[in-house]
C-alpha cells in the first residue's frame, strides 16, 4: 500500500495489527517449535479450551533447516476476508491493494504465534493464514491457526492450493514494509 492512501477492498476488511519482534534464525526441530508454541499451548490450558492440535508437518517437512532471521521489527495486519474466498482470489486481492507480502518460515511462524496470543483465533469458526515460502524451495506455503467448532485451536502447514476456498470471517495477514 503506498504512504497515504487508504486500504479500500470489498473482499477483506483491514483489522488487527500485530507488531513482530527482531528474532534470531532458527533451526527448525521439534524441539525447538514446541518451545516456540509452548506459550500458545499454555494460553490454551489457562483458558480451559481443548488439547491444541499442533500440526507434525511444522517440523516434519523442514527438519534441520536453518530459517532467515528477522533483523528488524516489523508490523502484519490481518485483513478478515467479507465473503469466502479462494487463495487466489486472496493473493490477487492483496496485490492489488498493495499489501501482499510472501512472508519467511520464521515470520510466518511469528506471526501465526503473535495472533494466537492476540485472540485472533479465540472465536469458534475463525481463523488466520500467513503465506510463506523457504529459501530454495518456489512452493508458497501457509501457515493455519484454525478455532474448530468444539473449541479444539489447530496450528497447521499447507502447501497452498490455489483454488481452495478460506470461510467469510477468516483473515489472512499481509505487511508490505
Amino acid at each position: 500500500m503506498k504512504t497515504g492512501t487508504l486500504f479500500q477492498s470489498k473482499l477483506l476488511a483491514k483489522g488487527t495489527v500485530l507488531t513482530i519482534s527482531a528474532q534470531a534464525r532458527l533451526v527448525v526441530t521439534k524441539g525447538n517449535i514446541r518451545a516456540l508454541l509452548e506459550e500458545v499451548v499454555h494460553r490454551e490450558k489457562k483458558n480451559e479450551n481443548p488439547t491444541s492440535w499442533i500440526d507434525n508437518d511444522i517440523t516434519s517437512w523442514f527438519e534441520n533447516q536453518t530459517m532467515p532471521a528477522i533483523y528488524d521489527p516489523f508490523d502484519s495486519t490481518i485483513y478478515r476476508f467479507t465473503k469466502t474466498l479462494s487463495h487466489e482470489s486472496i493473493l490477487d486481492e492483496a496485490k492489488r491493494t498493495g499489501i501482499y507480502k510472501i512472508h519467511t518460515y520464521t515470520e510466518a511462524l511469528a506471526i501465526t504465534i503473535k495472533g494466537i496470543l492476540a485472540g485472533e483465533v479465540d472465536e469458534k469458526g475463525t481463523g488466520i493464514v500467513v503465506y510463506f515460502q523457504v529459501d530454495g524451495n518456489e512452493r508458497l506455503y501457509r501457515f493455519s491457526a484454525w478455532r474448530r467448532d468444539c473449541g479444539r485451536l489447530s496450528v497447521l502447514v499447507l502447501k497452498v492450493n490455489l483454488n481452495d476456498k478460506y470461510d467469510a470471517g477468516g483473515g489472512a495477514c499481509f505487511s508490505n514494509n
